[in-house]
């Protein structure tokens, strides 16, 4: 039988208060980061591509020739912030009402859904940002790697309680 990473009996609410405000006060600590990061990064650019078939000269003499074509251009300081962000929202979002008792009643069977779910977005956002830092500019490409690794974290997810996940 799979242990509860909390039991109920062992932890009153006054602790899950606390949890409550914990998240809290991440939130407004992760979010103070990302307005510095924002604020003191440079002006450092990237340039997604895309790149598609064109089909060049006449009928009866025609050949295909790769294109490659601008697709976007971003600071890297921003995009870097956005993991920040986004992890203040998920503490935020763990502190609203209907939210706070749904992650409460998860975690006294062991199960930190929230996590997960936090998890796939934000480093998802880190995977893309390595990957353009290491070369890869290709738009589609990192929307296929972003897909994958979203379903890799949510096939992880199972059911939120198995202890290989249990970190």
């Amino acid at each position: 039988m799979k242990k509860p990473m909390l039991d109920s009996n062992q932890n009153s609410e006054s602790e899950f208060d606390r949890l409550r405000i914990f998240n809290f006060i991440m939130g407004i600590f992760h979010f103070a980061q990302g307005v510095l990061m924002v604020l003191l990064s440079k002006d450092y650019t990237e340039t997604l591509t895309t790149s598609f078939i064109n089909i060049v000269g006449t009928s009866e003499n025609f050949r295909f020739v790769s294109q490659t074509q601008e697709f976007v251009t971003f600071k890297l300081g921003p995009a870097v912030a956005l993991f920040l962000f986004i992890s203040a929202m998920a503490h935020f979002l763990l502190t609203l009402p209907g939210i706070f008792e749904w992650y409460v009643k998860n975690l006294k069977k062991g199960a930190n859904y929230a996590r997960w779910y936090e998890y796939s977005i934000s480093s998802s956002v880190m995977i893309v940002i390595i990957a353009i830092l290491v070369g890869m500019y290709d738009a589609p490409s990192l929307l296929l790697l972003v897909w994958f690794k979203c379903l890799y974290d949510f096939l992880w997810l199972d059911d939120g309680t198995s202890q290989s996940n249990n970190f």
